[in-house]
């Protein structure tokens, strides 16, 4: 056999095992955090996070969206998926205490969400 079929077949059967060290060799994965008109500590920029499935990370700390000039405040509720219906499970996705999440298998972005607070 040629060594490169050999290594092929290798490579699907530790794909289809789900080796997390095949993931390291295709790359990483990206989740990003659109704040949607809000901050984190002045900077408006997009928060991105990179690593492998499965590994933890933790969430952007301390979201905020100033006030209008009307005086409407505003409350974060959370992020919410933007390409999917998905949206993080607070309960089984997340460590409340320590707002860490877990990478999922592909490239994700959620956007803040946000509730008028009289």
């Amino acid at each position: 056999m040629k060594k490169s079929f050999v290594l092929g077949l290798v490579l699907v059967v530790l794909l289809l095992s789900g080796c997390k060290m095949l993931t390291a060799l295709f790359g990483k994965v990206t989740v990003t955090f659109d704040l949607n008109g809000g901050h984190i500590n002045g900077s408006t920029e997009k928060v991105t996070r990179t690593g492998d499935p499965e590994d933890k990370f933790l969430l952007p700390q301390n979201p905020f969206k100033n006030a209008t000039a009307a005086g409407t405040r505003y409350r974060f509720d959370g992020w919410r998926a933007k390409e999917s219906s998905y949206n993080f499970d607070y309960e089984t996705f997340i460590d409340e205490k320590k707002q860490v999440a877990t990478f999922p298998e592909g490239d994700i972005t959620y956007v803040a969400t946000w509730t008028i607070d009289w």
